[in-house]
């Protein structure tokens, strides 16, 4: 038995005609319109009214007029001013990239040689009691 909002799903999904709508349900539909008409035809008369409004929005295309109308009126294009920020931030990147290049042949200082060497240890073939201890 098919209920009212049944009824409008398959007109909204299929369209305002019964005989388009899936084989399975057009008996269904059938008696219900038979068994409530002003309901069934109230329904089909909103889809149809829909499908009417949907079909004249796609034949009237844009209005030319209304179209020239808005490009006239836009404002006149300008040249871009320059990004100082995006110039600033640039420049400081390529000085501090310029700046760390540039000192990493300086010497080191007394703790850095002590730091190195304590490390240079573990970097020799001479670790076995690190890997000991690590087992």
């Amino acid at each position: 038995m098919m209920t009212l909002d049944r009824f409008e799903d398959l007109a909204g999904l299929y369209g305002p005609d019964p005989a388009s709508w899936p084989a399975a349900e057009r008996g269904a539909a059938r008696a219900f319109m038979t068994a409530h008409p002003d309901a069934a035809r109230q329904a089909l008369a909103q889809v149809s009214a829909l499908n009417d409004l949907l079909e004249s929005a796609r034949e009237a295309g844009p209005d030319a007029a209304l179209f020239e109308a808005v490009i006239a009126s836009a404002p006149p294009a300008r040249p871009a001013a320059p990004r100082w920020s995006a110039m600033a931030a640039a420049a400081a990147l390529l000085v501090g990239v310029s700046a760390g290049w540039l000192t990493t042949g300086a010497p080191l200082t007394e703790e850095e040689v002590l730091f190195e060497r304590a490390f240079a240890v573990l970097a020799e073939d001479e670790t076995d009691w690190l890997e000991d201890a690590a087992r």
